[in-house]
């Protein structure tokens, strides 16, 4: 996996720009209380974006774990740290903010007054765990954000497990095994440098025979 090049930002700029455009197409179509568009429901045009959020979020943070180059557990440490910091203290400060006001957007209808809720629905929002118990969010935008936490907590997983074994296939591909022949081929032009490629494709496989079954 490498650095997302001027083509591939362009495209994650565009998803990007796409989810952003479905979420708010759907809050001002809730705004006007339209709740279908033809056989399509308006609320399912918002969740769409939101799952495409999903997929640009899990495709950006994929190029940061490969341009960390860290490994084992100081990257499981790293990443984290650094999402805990970035959801758990607003989310945290928001939900508390909103309980002491007396406050909550439960109805669908925005912040309105209602009764203090319950030390489980009040420990579920702070823990950001609400699709696990089955609570309702004390806030209506937190209803995301169990779902991102726990796709954070496999991203790590995921990217320690992919990368070795894509490159394990990668090697057994043909033309990975028709350059590494063709490397093997004599030539006066490359004696001191007698086959390269076949020589990394050794190398590597040897690197990830203690990664890879």
């Amino acid at each position: 996996m490498q650095n997302p090049r001027t083509g591939d930002q362009s495209n994650l700029d565009f998803l990007r720009a796409v989810a952003v455009t479905l979420v708010l197409c759907d809050h001002v179509l809730a705004k006007f209380h339209v709740d279908k568009l033809g056989t399509v429901v308006t609320n399912h045009i918002g969740h769409f974006g939101v799952l495409l959020f999903f997929v640009h979020t899990s495709l950006v943070l994929m190029y940061s774990l490969e341009r960390s180059r860290m490994t084992g557990t100081r990257l499981f440490g790293n990443f984290y740290l650094r999402r805990i910091f970035r959801i758990y203290l607003l989310s945290i400060v928001a939900v508390c903010i909103t309980i002491a006001l007396g406050l909550s957007s439960t109805a669908g209808h925005g912040l309105v007054t209602s009764p203090s809720p319950s030390w489980g629905q009040a420990a579920s929002n702070l823990f950001l765990v609400q699709n696990l118990t089955r609570s309702d969010s004390i806030l209506g935008p937190l209803w995301s954000l169990p779902l991102e936490l726990q796709m954070y907590a496999l991203l790590p997983l995921l990217f320690l497990l992919t990368i070795p074994l894509l490159l394990y296939h990668l090697i057994d591909h043909p033309m990975i095994q028709l350059g590494g022949a063709l490397a093997r081929v004599p030539s006066p032009r490359t004696a001191a440098t007698e086959a390269p490629v076949a020589t990394i494709v050794s190398n590597i496989r040897r690197r990830l025979a203690n990664t890879c079954p």
